[in-house]
Parts: structure tokens; C-alpha cells; sequence
């Protein structure tokens, strides 16, 4: 993955210059089982995203009202509130 630490912007004079990125891109991850959870958060946070994890639909809910999130990744057959009812309402 290319390094979101800097970004490279043209001025008018044509030269470039790096600006540092404040703000990692955030991702939700849902899954009812912890062990995969886990692993994505840890390799989504090793590649510099701001990686959430949460084990089920009411607690993704309960996330995306308090906060946003440009990806959602989840798992679509969970016990209770399933992947595609929580896109539904996100």
C-alpha cells in the first residue's frame, strides 16, 4: 500500500511539496467471531487505517451513530441484526 503519511501536491511554481496527512482513513469492521475481528483490525492498522472492530449488528449501529465511517466491512450472516439489514440502516 502506498504510504497515506504524506501527501504530494503540485503549487503553482510547479514544484512539489509533502503535506502530512492528519487523519487516517477509517474503516468498521463487524464480524460475531472476535478471532477476525482482530485479525483485520491488526492488519488494517499496520497498513495506517483507523480500524474499529465490533462483534455484532447493534454495536455497529451504535458506532455509525456516533461517528462516521467511509468503510464498512462485515460479515453478512451474523446471529440477530445480519450484514446486509446493518447496511440497510447505516
Amino acid at each position: 500500500m502506498a504510504d497515506v503519511s504524506r501527501l504530494s501536491v503540485r503549487s503553482q511554481k510547479n514544484s512539489i511539496a509533502l503535506l502530512p496527512l492528519t487523519a487516517k482513513p477509517k474503516v468498521l469492521i463487524v464480524d460475531d467471531e472476535e478471532r477476525q475481528v482482530g485479525a483485520l483490525r491488526a492488519i488494517l492498522r499496520r497498513e495506517g487505517y483507523d480500524a474499529i472492530g465490533v462483534t455484532s449488528g447493534e454495536a455497529a449501529i451504535a458506532q455509525l451513530r456516533i461517528s462516521k465511517f467511509p468503510l464498512l466491512l462485515t460479515d453478512l450472516q451474523m446471529p440477530g441484526l445480519d450484514g446486509i439489514a446493518r447496511c440497510a440502516r447505516a
